[in-house]
């Protein structure tokens, strides 16, 4: 967060041009290059958020059934009860947080587990 709490929307965050930064991505053995650092800042962001509500275990277990649940075809709400509905509601807030952040839009299941999950 350091890197970025002094800089405007457009601003680089280093003075180096992408091909250079994937040229020693790849010199590195590191195959996945930048945007496996979009994975890893995803889930640190959404892991800030957990704890900031107090909600770590139970919003990650939440995410987890709101992924499998469309993953096998059902709303991503499907058995949410009652008594969950405010976890359900706050843990999507904040993985449609996240996706903003990265770029995605809200509502993006299809991304969930890819960005958010470890």
């Amino acid at each position: 967060m350091n890197l970025i709490k002094n800089k405007s929307e457009n601003d680089y965050l280093v003075p180096v041009h992408y091909n250079t930064l994937k040229s020693a991505y790849y010199r590195a053995g590191l195959v996945e290059g930048s945007h496996g650092l979009r994975h890893t800042y995803a889930r640190y962001l959404l892991n800030l958020e957990f704890e900031k509500y107090g909600i770590e275990l139970k919003g990650r277990r939440m995410m987890t059934q709101m992924i499998e649940n469309k993953a096998a075809g059902y709303r991503k709400d499907h058995l949410v009860s009652l008594q969950q509905r405010e976890l359900y509601k706050l843990t999507n807030e904040i993985m449609d947080t996240i996706h903003g952040y990265l770029g995605h839009g809200s509502n993006r299941m299809d991304l969930a587990e890819v960005y958010l999950t470890e």
